[in-house]
C-alpha cells in the first residue's frame, strides 16, 4: 500500500496495458483456530473475483492448510506462489500455441522475455529514485531459477 500511494504520477509513463490498481486489502477478525498451541494465528486467506471460496494459507509455512479448497497437489503449495503461477502461465502459453514460452527453462527466463514488464519495472524503479524514495531492492539472480 505504501508504494501504491507513492506512485500516483507514474501511470502515463507505463507501457500499454499497464495501469495502477488500488488493491482492496483489509484486516478481518480471526475465524480459524490454531492447533499449534500458540495464541497467535498464522493463517491468511486470499480470494479472487470468480472464486467460489477462499484459499487458506499457513503464513509460516507458505502452504495451504489441509482443509483449504485450493490445494496444488501433495505439497499443498499456495496458488499464489511463483511456481503455481508459472504452471498456470505455461498452460495459457500452450493454449495460445506459444511454444517459445512453453519451452523456456525457468521462471527468470520468462520474466526477462517479457519486454513490457521489464520496461514497466524500469519506469517504477526510476520514478522511485527520482522522487527520493530510494532504490528498489534487487533479488538475487538465482531466486527465479526454478521450473514448475
Amino acid at each position: 500500500m505504501s508504494v501504491n500511494q507513492r506512485v500516483e504520477g507514474i501511470t502515463s509513463q507505463l507501457p500499454m496495458f499497464y495501469c495502477m490498481m488500488r488493491p482492496h486489502i483489509s484486516l478481518v477478525p480471526s475465524v480459524v483456530t490454531s492447533n499449534t498451541g500458540s495464541s497467535q494465528l498464522t493463517y491468511g486467506i486470499n480470494w479472487s473475483e470468480g472464486d467460489s471460496s477462499v484459499e487458506v494459507v499457513d503464513g509460516l509455512e507458505g502452504k495451504t492448510i489441509e482443509e483449504s479448497p485450493f490445494k496444488s497437489g501433495p505439497a499443498l503449495a499456495s496458488r499464489l506462489c511463483k511456481a503455481a503461477m508459472l504452471h498456470r502461465f505455461r498452460l495459457v502459453a500452450k493454449e495460445a500455441q506459444r511454444q517459445d514460452l512453453v519451452t523456456t527453462s525457468c521462471y527468470r527466463e520468462l520474466k526477462m522475455m517479457a519486454k513490457p514488464y521489464q520496461e514497466a519495472k524500469h519506469v517504477l524503479r526510476a520514478y522511485l529514485c527520482q522522487q527520493g524514495f530510494g532504490s528498489w531492492p534487487e533479488k538475487r539472480p538465482d531466486n527465479g531459477n526454478f521450473t514448475a
